[in-house]
């Protein structure tokens, strides 16, 4: 399966039912897999920093940890008041994205998104290798609830899209983490 996929599934086992975001060439593959999964709703918007504020919104109405998708570059900038807010507010938020292909700093889309997403006070994952992808996810979600803030967690263009040796159902969530703590 491809990392995308793998993902995919495994923010599925984190129990996420609700996303909101914008598609961009970046989570494109993502979000069509997450739109056929049963029961998922994906509500579509039309600003990155409105997506990011409506998982803030729900997370907070849900107690639940809220997740928003973008691209990567110009998605993540859009982004940059949310960031700050849902982070000041402590509220646990992860925001799936891409990244420039490496070595390709010239593409337009290119920026140093880890500099740019820590400076507003939120944590950022970014994965290297596609053994990382689904632990990646369960950092994330890990992250985002035991310190109350955003985490984006970032796919580069050519891992999402190379194979991964899952099955999909063997991820562990991150409230596995928690066990005898809920």
């Amino acid at each position: 399966m491809k990392v995308y996929e793998a993902v995919a599934n495994a923010f599925i086992k984190e129990g996420v039912t609700t996303v909101f975001g914008l598609m961009g060439d970046g989570n494109m593959s993502w979000a069509a897999v997450m739109t056929a999964k049963p029961g998922m709703r994906m509500i579509d918007v039309r600003d990155e920093g409105a997506g990011l504020a409506m998982a803030e919104g729900w997370a907070r109405a849900t107690g639940k940890v809220g997740v928003a998708h973008v691209t990567h570059g110009p998605g993540i900038t859009r982004m940059a008041t949310s960031l700050v807010a849902a982070t000041k507010a402590r509220v646990p938020v992860v925001v799936l994205t891409s990244r420039t292909h490496f070595n390709n700093e010239w593409q337009n889309q290119s920026l140093n998104q880890d500099r740019f997403v820590t400076s507003t006070g939120a944590g950022y994952i970014e994965v290297m290798t596609p053994a990382f992808a689904e632990d990646a996810v369960r950092q994330a979600f890990y992250q985002a609830r035991t310190q109350k803030r955003p985490v984006v967690l970032a796919y580069p263009m050519n891992v999402q899209n190379t194979n991964i040796d899952s099955d999909g159902d063997s991820y562990v969530p991150s409230t596995a983490l928690f066990a005898g703590q809920q």
